[in-house]
């Protein structure tokens, strides 16, 4: 799996094992959005800009954000 994030673009081996790490088992979801759920990288449904909520996995959030980066 870690060999397989490597090849999306910002992806390190570090940040590869560290999104690993946080989610375990990838195929335990259905779908795509489910484990952007588990990462609260889905956007608020609320009025107003659409911002990420701060509950969930902070630590792979911040990984993934600095791949972005």
């Amino acid at each position: 799996m870690v060999a397989t994030l490597t090849t999306i673009p910002g992806v390190d081996a570090l940040t590869a094992i560290s999104i690993v790490a946080a989610i375990g088992d990838f195929t335990r979801f259905d779908c795509p959005g489910k484990l952007a759920s588990y990462l609260s990288l889905n956007p608020k449904v609320r009025p107003g800009p659409g911002r990420i909520s701060n509950a969930g996995r902070s630590k792979v959030r911040g990984v993934l954000v600095e791949a972005a980066w």
